[in-house]
């Protein structure tokens, strides 16, 4: 994981935080999905670089490759943690590509089932991801990633959350 790559995920981590806080966590329970949030791709470790850095479209092969770091994130986390925040962090490891509505996700779990802190971690990941320039896309325009966000409310993200994401940065570009 490179440089780009780990200050992304300390965006993840910080933002999945503050949204945590407001949708009702507790500065404590915040700051534990917050490190959920900086950890959540800890499993692309194990993933050779020539995919990860690969410009192109993906084969049905690579993609299959890529979707095993969450499954990698969540062994190497349960295997490392110990304490009250182990669950959350590892759970949001493996999950954290599922879909609202359980379609088109790595696992095929709908995630509107899943605990609130895996869909709040997916949208700021997504968010953060779309904003920064990689190898196979250009970066996206904020607007543009803010809409986009809008038009998977209900199918990818939880509609709560994107409204709640939706204020929060609102009321941080005032």
């Amino acid at each position: 994981m490179g440089n780009s790559t780990n200050n992304e995920n300390k965006k993840v981590g910080l933002l999945s935080e503050w949204l945590a806080i407001i949708c009702g966590y507790n500065k404590k329970q915040a700051n534990i999905i917050g490190l959920a949030g900086v950890l959540h791709d800890i499993g692309k470790l194990y993933t050779p670089h020539h995919i990860l850095d690969k410009p192109g479209k993906l084969t049905n092969d690579e993609f299959n490759t890529i979707k095993l770091h969450t499954l990698y994130g969540y062994n190497l986390l349960s295997n490392m943690l110990d304490g009250d925040y182990k669950e959350v962090v590892k759970t949001v490891a493996l999950y954290h590509h599922e879909h609202y509505d359980g379609n088109n996700g790595y696992w095929g779990i709908a995630a509107k089932h899943l605990p609130l802190y895996v869909n709040i971690v997916s949208i700021c990941d997504v968010f953060c991801a779309l904003l920064e320039k990689r190898c196979y896309k250009n970066q996206w325009p904020p607007e543009e990633v803010m809409a986009y966000i809008c038009s998977k409310s209900g199918t990818q993200f939880d509609p709560f959350l994107v409204r709640q994401f939706i204020q929060m940065m609102h009321n941080d570009t005032n």
